[in-house]
């Protein structure tokens, strides 16, 4: 592809994907390689031609190649400096945090290195984080989480965006990204790692795909990722119908756990039954990340095996289940990267918190470690939301009439003398009453986030909204509103 094309594609991406909007600040996650240094340089062109954002660079230094690591450091300090970008460094012992936290070295470094770039741009007002993803890494992804025995959620690959995440280069490939920086004389480093066959991602990426395009499918990268946008839309449309059911399995929630109902679940279709726990695993978690079929086989063994009772199952990373008589319990294990705590004192310490957002987008409430997310959607969305029966959906999404549910919208901790009226009941009630009603831990209720527009309470995020707001026949626009954790 031309430097033209290149330039149109991606933009294209970031319109077909609503990935930037103008006035954003874009932070860029790089490591100095060809990928992500493009990324810069492709940015930086649609800056001057077609988008009017900020942008800052940050780099992650792992510290697993000494001074191959300092010098990738320098340079992408470099690049920061020429381009006057504000520039943001961490480095991590990545050996000592995978040992403390029982985790392979990759998913060590991939955890920190989103814990960092999380924290710099909810420190630095970043509405998005930008990273070098392209065409081949879908396809590698795919094939990775084939092998590791992932259902359709891992056949859906690398989402182009996700919350504040998004991935420009994701409809290029990696070639069209070398002959760019090669053709334009942009200078980057090469990670010697890269190359290392130990290394699952190297053996497909050098071996096993030229191998398929060389004698079954010489566009194999493209089919895999056309593979991947099917999948992918079509998760979008089982979300709708799995989120009303995990609600409905889940019972009272301590933080950062998570308990399901196993007489509820045992009820439940096997299939939608999979994708509660893996839903529950990643609220838990944050990821999915080394959570295969054969796990999920052996939760529910334990969930269904008569000797299961009170019983432990370890999974990768900082989670354990637990089965405690009809419970199964999704456990966060203590030091595990995350701090929580039940004590009433520190409840009572609580800062509290106060955002106004003003246009549709996310933000990210770092008192709670959540996002929320707030999307318009058209008439045609609402009437397929009405067909799907879920347009009155009370979990970690919501959908409100726009005309009651309009911007500015300030999103707040609550107070003792919060009352609304709870969407499906009659009259209006103390909000701290409806979370006794529906046993939230002390621990966990001045955690929750209120939404609130022209001083009336909107949604008590995760729970309910209020009847105010509800979709009605004649409604036409609707506000989407999104509770959710770190995710990638």
């Amino acid at each position: 592809m031309e430097t033209k094309e290149i330039i149109e594609q991606v933009n294209a991406t970031i319109l077909k994907h609503d990935m930037i909007k103008t006035g954003d600040h874009v932070l860029m996650g790089v490591s100095g390689g060809a990928d992500s240094i493009g990324m810069v340089h492709i940015l930086l062109m649609l800056c001057s031609a077609e988008l009017n954002i900020q942008l800052g660079i940050a780099h992650f230094d792992h510290g697993l190649r000494g001074t191959q690591s300092q010098r990738d450091a320098g340079f992408v300090d470099g690049v920061a400096r020429k381009f006057n970008l504000p520039f943001y460094l961490e480095k991590e012992d990545i050996s000592k945090f995978s040992i403390d936290h029982k985790l392979s070295v990759e998913e060590a470094g991939r955890t920190l290195r989103y814990q960092f770039l999380f924290k710099t741009a909810a420190d630095h007002g970043f509405d998005k984080i930008a990273l070098g993803h392209n065409r081949n890494d879908m396809a590698e992804t795919v094939l990775m989480n084939i092998f590791r025995g992932s259902g359709p959620q891992g056949i859906a690959g690398i989402p182009p965006k996700r919350g504040m995440i998004i991935r420009p280069l994701i409809d290029i490939l990696k070639s069209d990204i070398e002959t760019f920086v090669d053709r334009e004389n942009i200078a980057f480093v090469t990670d010697s790692s890269n190359n290392d066959l130990c290394f699952l991602r190297n053996q497909i990426r050098l071996e096993l795909i030229p191998l398929l395009a060389s004698s079954y499918n010489s566009d194999i990268v493209e089919t895999l990722s056309r593979t991947a946008e099917i999948f992918r839309e079509e998760q979008s449309w089982i979300d709708t119908i799995i989120n009303p059911l995990f609600e409905s399995v889940r019972l009272d929630e301590d933080e950062p756990n998570i308990a399901l109902s196993i007489p509820d679940l045992k009820k439940t279709p096997l299939a939608a039954s999979r994708r509660i726990i893996r839903k529950a695993i990643f609220q838990v978690k944050g990821n999915l990340q080394g959570v295969g079929f054969k796990h999920m086989d052996a939760i529910f063994e334990l969930m269904l095996s008569p000797h299961g009772k009170n019983k432990i199952l370890d999974l990768p990373g900082p989670i354990k289940i637990k089965r405690e008589h009809a419970r199964l319990i999704i456990v966060r294990r203590k030091n595990s990267g995350r701090t929580h705590s039940n004590s009433h004192d520190n409840m009572r310490n609580f800062p509290g918190f106060s955002y106004q957002i003003n246009e549709p987008g996310s933000v990210y409430i770092k008192e709670i470690d959540h996002w929320i997310e707030l999307e318009p959607i058209s008439a045609d969305q609402v009437h397929r939301l009405k067909q799907l029966n879920v347009i009155t959906e009370t979990g970690q999404e919501a959908y409100m009439d726009m005309s009651r549910a309009g911007f500015p919208i300030t999103i707040r901790s609550w107070s003792p003398e919060d009352r609304f009226s709870p969407l499906g009941l009659r009259g209006t009630q103390k909000v701290k009453k409806f979370l006794s009603n529906n046993k939230v831990p002390l621990s966990k209720r001045k955690t929750i986030a209120i939404l609130e527009h022209a001083g009336c309470i909107i949604w008590v995020a995760g729970f309910r909204i209020d009847n105010c707001v509800r979709i009605k026949t004649d409604s036409e626009k609707v506000l989407k509103a999104r509770l959710f954790k770190r995710s990638v």
